[in-house]
């Protein structure tokens, strides 16, 4: 199909852009209305246009390239990346890639051994007695996990205690009936 073989760039046509011309959330719109490939002609001196295209969408980066700024002073070689430049461009569109990841939220590898650490547990609010009947004001949030987590109240709401809680402690399942 011709659309896998397609990019479309949004380019904005001057030598140099200004930055506050650069109008990179059109992106979202080629992103949005075409099924293809979008990307970014950039003419703006610097990179910075070049790094957020890709967190907007852009999966192609046009960039002029000059081996001098000093060349001549024709247009191009003002807003062109020498190869410092160039080399930079590329290391940080390939960390943005990185960086952006899926689409998907999920716990990632270096989140794992946190879990525990940052989620939260159910706990009570005040000491509570052998019979005492839960309501939501006897209730509250705290870290570390290991309890009933945040949404699971239903589980609690209206039943009896079936032993004493301190104020603080982690209510479980089996603490009521």
């Amino acid at each position: 199909m011709i659309k896998d073989k397609l990019a479309v760039l949004h380019c904005v046509c001057s030598y140099p852009v200004p930055e506050n011309e650069a109008n990179l959330l059109a992106l979202l719109q080629l992103k949005d209305q075409l099924d293809c490939t979008i990307g970014y002609s950039d003419h703006v001196k610097g990179n910075e246009a070049a790094f957020l295209s890709i967190a907007l969408g852009a999966r192609v980066v046009e960039k002029h390239f000059t081996l001098t700024h000093n060349f001549s002073d024709y247009r191009d070689h003002q807003l062109s990346a020498d190869v410092t430049e160039m080399t930079e461009l590329v290391k940080r569109i390939r960390a943005a890639e990185a960086m952006l990841g899926s689409n998907w939220k999920k716990t990632e590898k270096c989140e794992e051994a946190l879990t525990q650490a940052v989620r939260r547990s159910i706990i009570v609010t005040k000491n509570l007695k052998k019979g005492d009947v839960i309501s939501m004001e006897d209730l509250s949030w705290v870290r570390p996990a290991g309890g009933i987590a945040p949404g699971n109240e239903n589980l609690l709401l209206g039943k009896c205690l079936k032993k004493d809680l301190s104020e603080g402690e982690q209510i479980k399942e089996h603490d009521v009936e």
